[in-house]
């Protein structure tokens, strides 16, 4: 075994080490952490994923054999689009999210399919709009862009940004995380999965009190949990459709958009759950 992956090692061509050294910073981030801890399990899923075809035919088949390590990813440019007419402005930069290479495995490719398209989707229907309003008098813009929120050894977190002003402004994100480990996108049911907790009392408990702090330190916040005009309007409860996204630090984060919870004015709010929630 070990003298069939040195082989298949010996065998690789040079000008796929001179492709992976040209990739973007970001593919590489989502690569070579992985390298350093572990080595043998990466250089054998690149081997498959990537150099197959410079390979023994019985170098091959053994590497073919070997457990992949998780399954990588990258942004891609997808729209890069820019307008303006003194009164009416553009800028949309979107990246999709490619499964790189034959290692990710269905499940990723799957996924990153279906942030695209909702991505996508989102884009379009903004960019519609936009263009509409050009037609009309007054003044409108729009911003959309993508971004790496988290890429470690287990997620990988895309946020998509849309800014849209007419009369006014609004802000909307939308996050999108993948499982590197599974290759699924994660979900909030997911994440509990093959536990008894009931996460969506717990989470949103949770929040009522570092809401409840939050008033108590700075008078300038305000949530609505006991505004007797707002009524059923107060925040109760999130539900399994609620926005999250995993940061950095692995801890899992609960976003409301803009006056969703809060005045326009505070913006989005986010929250980040405690390791007793969940971990």
């Amino acid at each position: 075994m070990r003298t069939l992956i040195a082989e298949a090692m010996n065998e690789i061509d040079d000008r796929y080490i001179l492709e992976a050294d040209a990739q973007p910073a970001r593919a590489k981030r989502a690569v070579f952490p992985r390298v350093a801890r572990w080595a043998i399990g990466i250089a054998a899923a690149l081997a498959v994923s990537v150099m197959v075809p410079n390979l023994s035919s019985q170098a091959a088949e053994v590497l073919g054999k070997l457990p992949v390590v998780g399954a990588y990813f990258r942004l891609v440019t997808f729209r890069d689009w820019d307008y303006d007419d003194t009164n009416h402005s553009a800028s949309v930069h979107v990246e999709n999210v490619d499964a790189a290479g034959a290692a990710a495995g269905s499940a990723a490719a799957e996924a990153a399919s279906n942030i695209n398209l909702d991505m996508n989707v989102i884009t379009d229907q903004l960019m519609e709009e936009f263009k509409a309003q050009i037609k009309a008098d007054g003044y409108s813009a729009l911003d959309i862009s993508t971004d790496v929120v988290t890429d470690n050894d287990r997620y990988y977190v895309v946020k998509l940004s849309t800014f849209v002003s007419q009369a006014d402004g609004y802000q909307e994100t939308h996050y999108y995380t993948i499982d590197k480990t599974t290759g699924e996108e994660v979900t909030l049911k997911s994440l509990f999965a093959g536990t008894d907790t009931d996460y969506i009392t717990a989470i949103s408990n949770e929040i009522k009190r570092q809401m409840e702090e939050a008033m108590k330190t700075d008078s300038s916040k305000s949530y609505w949990l006991h505004d007797e005009d707002l009524g059923g309007e107060n925040f109760s409860s999130i539900t399994n459709s609620s926005q999250f996204y995993i940061n950095a630090d692995g801890r899992l984060v609960i976003v409301f958009a803009e006056g969703e919870v809060a005045p326009m004015f505070m913006g989005e709010q986010e929250f980040v759950m405690p390791e007793s929630i969940w971990k």
